[in-house]
This record gives structure tokens, sequence and C-alpha cells, in this order.
């Protein structure tokens, strides 16, 4: 019988590998069968060392498959380490985790203590290190990521259902998006507009 040991390559199977001869092969069918097999493990010198004995050849896998070494568990466990490592919430990384109220809080949560903090700490060192030696001034504007623009939106929707009317303005609204204010004769078109 031969055993012939082999490490992970990603391409098959690992554990020992043995066959057993049926028939006394030839000295030749030897030689083929130590080529073929430091072709195949030659990518590491000295480990991969093998000789065939004269016997019967069958071929007998030994030990599992890396399909075998999948643990879902483990998986999603690492998952969640990585996760809270990084301040990343659970839910943002499936989609069944939470309800859309629960992912969009959970969303708004993760920009506030990690995306933010994080992009002022980067600003910072800019700053001190590249831009303000040059005179100039980097600076991150959080406010006007979607997710903030969302969070907005429901406030105001919130207090319109409270108070029962816009608590901004058209020019106030395009303000907070970083437009530029609208002249009275534009409103004037556009009441007209409405009211067509």
């Amino acid at each position: 019988m031969t055993c012939l040991w082999k490490a992970s390559s990603g391409a098959a199977q690992s554990g020992p590998r043995c066959w057993l001869w049926r028939v006394t092969p030839s000295r030749a069918d030897l030689d083929r069968l130590e080529l073929w097999w430091r072709r195949l493990v030659s990518g590491v010198r000295r480990a991969w060392e093998s000789v065939a004995i004269r016997s019967s050849v069958k071929p007998v896998v030994v030990g599992d498959g890396l399909e075998a070494l999948a643990n879902e568990r483990l998986t999603t466990q690492l998952r969640q380490d990585i996760a809270a490592a990084l301040g990343i919430p659970e839910t943002l990384l499936s989609a069944s985790a939470a309800n859309y109220a629960t992912s969009l809080s959970d969303r708004l949560n993760f920009y506030e203590t990690t995306i933010v903090p994080q992009a002022q700490l980067i600003s910072e060192a800019l700053n001190e290190q590249l831009f303000g030696p040059l005179g100039l001034h980097f600076a991150f504007l959080p406010e006007q990521l979607e997710v903030y623009q969302e969070a907005e939106v429901r406030k105001a929707r919130q207090i319109v259902a409270l108070v029962g009317r816009p608590i901004l303005t058209v020019n106030e609204g395009r303000a907070l998006l970083g437009y530029a204010p609208l002249d009275a004769a534009v409103f004037a078109a556009l009441e007209v507009d409405d009211a067509a």
C-alpha cells in the first residue's frame, strides 16, 4: 500500500491519499506514479517526498474535504464579532435581521457613532498635516449625507402631522439642500404653474 499525505492547496481535499495495488506494478509504473505525484505537489519542496511501493493499487481517500469544515454557527459568530469590532450593526449585514424602521435607525446610529467620528479624525489629520500648511481647510459635511437628509425629512413629517402645516418655507428647504433661494418672481411663476 502507498500512502501520500497532501495538505490543502485549495484545489483538492487535504489529507493522506492511499493507493492499493491489485497487481504488482512494474518499475516504470512506479516511476510514473512518483513523477505524477511530484508534479502534482511540486509547489513546496521536500514537504511532499513520496515513494511508491510494489503492491496492488486501489485509490482510497482518507479524511474529509473542505465542505466538512463548513460550520454555519462559527461563520455567523465570526461575522458578528467582526461587525462588532468595526462598529457595524448586524442589521446592516443581513437583510432579514430587522424591520425597516429598525434598519433605518441602526444605519443612522452607525453613521453617528462610527462613520462621522472617523471622518472627523481623518479631516483633523488632513488639515493638520496637509491642508493647514497650505492655508486650506478640509471638512466632511455629514449633514448632507442621504441618511441624515432622510432623518430630517422624517422629523419634518412628524412635526407637520402634529402642527398641521409645513415648518419650513421653500427657501429654507432649498438652503438646507444647498440650493440658492428663489426670487419672488419665480415663486409667482411656480404658483401659476401649480394652479394650472
